[in-house]
């Protein structure tokens, strides 16, 4: 499941590409050349010309706030420091039983093991996953369109969008990110072939991914993002717990946003990609990953904390 797509179609994060009204190019070329450097340099000699020299900035000035050192870079940037702060933090190693993923914030480390099953359990699942294959006319648009991270299933559910919840969107895709290391990391230690692999009656509805059926990546993620955006519902609430017309909407929300993390991991089955004991995995996964980002919260050293933060301010 990259990380990398799913933004396509969300032109609203595009509107930034290249600063266009400040572009050297478009005046310059109307103008008669490309003069605008040259020009600059004699404004410049003219504006600073006689003048004495001043150093440093106004208090308040951009620049001058320790949050400006992220809110002052793109999302990208914001994206790759917080993914490096938690996956820093972070090993996977194997055992004699399958592998474990080990979180080492804070003074005692987070151990989530990851058992193989037994061969047996794989084949015992394999008559569920050719019954699936009849759902796959039906299926096949939301196969299709979840092959990579698409936050618009979860925008049906909550009212997401660049303009107002561009953080929440940020920390959506970085979550996704995070969970993709840790299972990509889990899949090259197991390495268990996929189902049609195991039998020619499946068929996949396209080519299977070249590397591990377990734990399942879009049942890790899918269930991390629910676990997340449930959180944000619950700490922008005014109460604890919620009550009135919030609580009956973050009820009704966590029940959607479950739900479709489940259909999301099993349309991975339908499609003749994963076995169920791989969704299974998957979310155990995303449970241990969900409290281990949990433990970010609060601390505006950490840029996965800074960017849970101003997530949540967006929701109150």
């Amino acid at each position: 499941m990259s990380t990398l797509d799913g933004w396509d179609g969300w032109d609203g994060w595009d509107g930034w590409d290249g600063w266009d009204g400040w572009s050297s190019t478009a005046g310059a070329r109307k103008s008669g050349g490309g003069n605008l450097p040259l020009a600059l340099t004699r404004t410049r000699e003219f504006l600073v010309f006689d003048k004495p020299p001043r150093f440093g900035q106004p208090e308040g000035w951009p620049g001058t706030h320790a949050d400006d050192a992220m809110k002052g870079v793109s999302s990208a940037i914001r994206s790759q420091l917080a993914t490096m702060d938690v996956i820093g933090a972070m090993t996977v190693v194997r055992t004699a039983k399958g592998v474990k993923v080990i979180d080492q914030v804070g003074a005692k480390p987070h151990i989530h093991h990851m058992r193989i099953p037994p061969p047996e359990a794989f084949k015992d699942e394999l008559p569920d996953v050719e019954a699936k294959a009849t759902l796959r006319t039906e299926r096949a648009p939301e196969i299709f369109t979840q092959l990579s991270f698409n936050p618009a299933f979860w925008a049906a559910i909550l009212p997401l969008n660049p303009r107002t919840t561009p953080y929440t969107l940020e920390l959506m895709t970085t979550a996704t990110a995070i969970a993709s290391f840790v299972v990509q990391r889990c899949k090259a230690l197991l390495n268990l072939p996929r189902p049609s692999q195991l039998s020619p009656r499946i068929q996949p509805l396209f080519a299977p991914p070249p590397y591990s059926t377990y734990p399942s990546g879009h049942a890790t993620e899918s269930r991390l993002l629910a676990y997340l955006l449930e959180q944000l519902l619950l700490d922008s609430s005014p109460t604890t717990p919620p009550s009135g017309d919030r609580e009956v909407w973050i009820c009704r929300s966590h029940e959607m946003l479950v739900s479709l993390a489940g259909r999301i991991a099993e349309n991975r089955v339908v499609a003749g990609i994963h076995f169920p004991l791989d969704g299974v995995e998957g979310v155990a996964l995303a449970e241990f990953l969900f409290h281990a980002l949990s433990r970010t919260k609060g601390k505006k050293d950490d840029a996965f904390g800074w960017l849970w933060e101003h997530a949540a301010a967006e929701w109150k």
